[in-house]
């Protein structure tokens, strides 16, 4: 947790879901599923979201024992996308654990139609954790200014000041997220390679994302 005097940070508060001990390797046929550790359940789909809720309220209230703060009050939780497309590198175990999930229940089904499946699942659960956890926060703490940190997500490179199209269609699907948060906190953080002019307009690139989902919110 970091506390100032206007701002709060809470690092994955509660019981989140979250798989550990994967490392992706894309030239690898068969993913390398050994030495996974498997934390409140590793997928959404296998977390229990009372058990969360009830842990998430004491965080919340030992972190921030004034009921009336106003204050900014960030939720930093990064174990897993918000939607299955943002599961890449070694968060692509969500998908495969997804994925395996609805196979072993459904042997016999096309791959098209257990992928359809699973992220239909994930983004079900994923969805879950992320909104109830800020309705849950709010209501706790409801003068305080919540949203969740990196969140529109935008993954512009240095020099771009825009997002992609698809990361765009991604955000408009979240409009629930955005009509919850108090406020948006993007990771505006300014990386060491480029120039101080491409470095801005990758920054640019997050705020002016922040500004569209807020409008059409």
């Amino acid at each position: 947790m970091f506390k100032g005097d206007e701002i709060t940070i809470l690092y994955n508060p509660g019981l989140f879901p979250e798989v550990k001990g994967y490392k992706h390797d894309e030239n690898a046929k068969v993913p390398n599923l050994t030495g996974l550790e498997y934390i409140n359940g590793g997928l959404p789909q296998n977390g229990d979201i009372m058990k969360h809720l009830n842990a998430l309220e004491a965080a919340i209230k030992e972190s921030v024992p004034n009921s009336r703060t106003k204050g900014l009050i960030i939720l930093d939780m990064e174990h897993f996308g918000a939607t299955w497309a943002q599961n890449f590198n070694d968060m692509n175990i969500y998908k495969i654990l997804s994925r395996k999930k609805v196979q072993d229940v459904n042997p016999t089904w096309t791959t098209a139609k257990v992928e359809a499946q699973a992220i239909l699942e994930y983004e079900r659960a994923a969805t879950n954790f992320i909104i109830k956890s800020l309705q849950y926060a709010r209501a706790l703490r409801p003068f305080a200014k919540w949203g969740y940190y990196q969140y529109p997500q935008c993954f512009n490179s240095v020099g771009y000041d825009s997002c992609s199209n698809a990361t765009q269609l991604e955000n408009n699907q979240m409009i629930l997220l955005w009509k919850r948060s108090d406020a948006l906190y993007p990771s505006a953080y300014l990386p060491n390679e480029g120039t101080a002019e491409d470095r801005a307009k990758r920054t640019a690139g997050k705020v002016r994302e922040c500004f569209r989902v807020y409008k059409n919110a």
